[in-house]
């Protein structure tokens, strides 16, 4: 039996939705727009450093690489299996998360409707991320324990952890296909460019570099507790935040902001192996407990002589943490270098 025909709508509807998507790859296929000079505007009168600075590539030149850096870091993403290729894929999106904030203007539907997509796939990756995490402290363990008990617990409990990381990672991939990664990048590169022809880099840096300073302010404002994950983490979010977006607008942003991506750097590092100990330190307590409560004795024996290792794990990366914060917190207080808009 032969398909009926779409109707006029349908073909209509159809038509304008053609023609928006071709209009949107136009849009990012066509030239970056220049940024304008005071050489530009001084006549026919032509030095040789205007000679040199048109021969450069333009701060949005540079946009746009970066931005396609990080784009190429998504191709066969559906098809990530290994913990280091979970890791790349997991930055390249929180990197281009970054630069849509840092972009994102007044915050309108459109910035919150990609950055709602970013965000949930960095929410899927990170769940397969943090069970890689637990696997990978639990054969540090394993190889520094000696009893056979513990040995046991701890293959008993990594092989657990192994399957909820395959129906985590199916789970990522959904949100991986090809398909849903091609329509989000579509939308990004479009929001983008839309951005890039309407403001410059100096206007855009000025924009973003305020805020994004007093977010880090605001998060370290807060008396740090080592056991308020979610606070510490809100730190850590914001160092990140203000380390890919100095990355964004290198070469629109003053000398003394150079010296805030090492700082920032360090927090989001050590931050990060705290969070890491705290949460596999809390895993592992879980376990022994639902060992416990179900008569499994022997299990949670032996998952108990980790415990302690553990929970120094968590320790030693807090005294780091700390000393990287308070070096954080001296330079907002002492340096706080502003940006003027042109």
């Amino acid at each position: 039996m032969p398909l009926p025909r779409p109707s006029a709508l349908v073909r209509r509807v159809a038509a304008v939705v053609w023609r928006r998507a071709a209009a949107r790859l136009d849009a990012w296929r066509a030239p970056p727009p220049a940024i304008g000079r005071p050489s530009d505007r001084l006549g026919p009168r032509v030095t040789a450093i205007d000679v040199v600075a048109r021969a450069a590539p333009t701060w949005t030149e540079h946009a746009c690489r970066h931005i396609d850096r990080w784009i190429g870091r998504l191709a066969g993403a559906d098809a990530v299996q290994e913990p280091r290729d979970v890791r790349r894929t997991r930055t390249a999106v929180r990197r281009l998360r970054a630069i849509v904030g840092a972009v994102g203007g007044d915050g309108g539907p459109a910035h919150r409707d990609l950055d709602r997509a970013l965000r949930r796939l960095v929410k899927r990756l990170g769940d397969v991320r943090d069970l890689d995490v637990a696997i990978a402290c639990l054969d540090a363990r394993r190889r520094d324990c000696a009893a056979d008990l513990e040995r046991a617990a701890i293959d008993e409990l990594e092989a657990t952890l192994a399957r909820r990381r395959e129906r985590a990672l199916a789970r990522a991939k959904r949100r991986l296909r090809a398909d849903a990664i091609a329509t989000i990048l579509a939308e990004l590169r479009l929001f983008v460019a839309s951005a890039l022809t309407e403001r410059d880099g100096p206007t855009l840096a000025a924009q973003w570099w305020g805020p994004a300073l007093d977010r880090l302010r605001a998060a370290v404002d807060v008396p740090a507790d080592p056991l308020d994950l979610e606070g510490l983490h809100a730190v850590r979010i914001a160092a990140r935040a203000l380390r890919y977006g100095i990355g964004f607008f290198d070469g629109v942003l003053p000398a003394a902001a150079q010296s805030w991506p090492e700082r920032v750097s360090a927090v989001q590092r050590h931050l990060g192996a705290h969070r890491d100990a705290a949460l596999f330190h809390a895993r592992l307590t879980r376990r022994i407990e639902r060992a416990t409560a179900r008569g499994r004795l022997a299990l949670a024996r032996g998952l108990d002589q980790g415990r302690g290792a553990a929970a120094l794990a968590e320790r030693e990366a807090w005294a780091t943490s700390r000393t990287a914060l308070d070096d954080v917190i001296t330079a907002l207080v002492a340096e706080s270098p502003t940006v003027s808009a042109p």
